[in-house]
């Protein structure tokens, strides 16, 4: 299996094979969006095998974005500064919301019994749904995760930027989806959470120092974004499980 990173990211593996156009309320298995479909279902079989591992303090699902935090020199930057919590990345690079949908459901997240959850997912449905459809599928993959682990936290994270002109048509399409996920947050359960901003020059748009491809962070990018966590989840104030 080819790791992702900055030099082999979405575009070096050679052509995706699109989900087919449905709702972002149905249940979909990835037939090849980034990994094969035979890839995709082996790493969700080592997701299950976690769940025989005793409960973890992190949790973190969603697609590329969170993946990433085992990309080359990412995961010393989240032992620095979650080196303390037990952690689990359930993210699967390529997956739209359909695809994590399908993993909970076919999945054991509950048996993890995480103190919370990191929610990031709906980037790559940014090219062919509306923003309404996008959040629709955003809030039953959340009310899932509210069912099967009732007493985690859930940071829900709104979507990253994308292209470097603030003015781009999709940086309006993604502030309204993070509008729409904003109006989700739930007092004592569910965070939202945007550090896209923290991301950008003042002026809004990007530059190198922190985006790679205009989409994924490079390792600055994800320096800054770990910064910005440890202090959303020293909210919680969690304590480490021994």
């Amino acid at each position: 299996m080819t790791p992702m990173n900055d030099a082999t990211d979405n575009l070096a593996r050679g052509e995706k094979i699109k989900p087919p156009k449905c709702s972002t309320l149905t249940p979909l298995i990835n037939t090849g969006t980034f990994f094969t479909q035979a890839e995709w279902e082996a790493m969700h079989r080592a997701h299950l095998a976690l769940s025989g591992q005793g409960p973890v303090d992190l949790l973190l699902l969603g697609d590329s974005l969170l993946f990433g935090w085992n990309w080359p020199g990412r995961p010393a930057i989240w032992q620095q500064h979650f080196g303390r919590f037990r952690t689990a990345n359930l993210a699967i690079s390529g997956d739209y919301l359909q695809h994590l949908l399908w993993r909970i459901e076919n999945g054991r997240i509950g048996e993890l019994s995480p103190q919370g959850i990191l929610l990031l997912i709906g980037a790559n449905n940014l090219d062919e749904y509306t923003p309404v459809e996008i959040s629709k599928g955003v809030m039953k993959i959340l009310n899932r995760i509210k069912r099967l682990c009732p007493q985690s936290r859930i940071l829900l994270t709104g979507l990253f930027p994308r292209d470097r002109d603030p003015q781009a048509p999709i940086r309006a399409k993604i502030r309204t989806v993070n509008r729409l996920l904003a109006a989700q947050a739930e007092p004592g359960k569910v965070w939202f959470d945007d550090p896209g901003p923290e991301l950008l020059n003042p002026d809004g748009s990007m530059d190198k120092r922190m985006f790679y491809d205009w989409c994924h962070p490079n390792l600055d990018g994800y320096r800054c974004w770990a910064e910005h966590l440890e202090r959303r989840l020293a909210e919680w104030q969690l304590v480490p499980r021994a």
